[in-house]
């Protein structure tokens, strides 16, 4: 179990002050913690591989291909659009006045 003392000296570097009745739930908690962790210290994990993730990273980045000579296909998506617009002039589509 930790001590009231490291409970106090916890409490004082955190700034806070806590009662007699929260420095013994503090310490069985703390304790309880720490009884956990070297639980988990004494696992052996020799033989496990490090990872970045938990789980395997799937790449869902498309293949770079080549299109057609020319604009890229964002400008002939973006003219299609344009085309499709019900007002327009120019490469400016026009909308409704929201603000007056």
């Amino acid at each position: 179990m930790i001590s009231k003392e490291q409970i106090e000296y916890l409490a004082a570097l955190s700034r806070i002050s806590l009662s007699e009745d929260e420095k013994e739930k503090l310490s069985m908690g703390l304790a309880g913690v720490l009884e956990y962790v070297k639980k988990l210290d004494a696992i052996d994990i020799g033989d496990v591989v490090p990872t970045a993730h938990a789980v395997p990273v799937v790449n869902d980045v498309r293949e770079d291909s080549a299109e057609e000579e020319g604009a890229p296909a964002e400008v002939h998506e973006r003219d299609i659009l344009i085309d499709a617009f019900p007002e327009k002039e120019g490469d400016h589509l026009k909308i409704k006045e929201i603000l007056s």
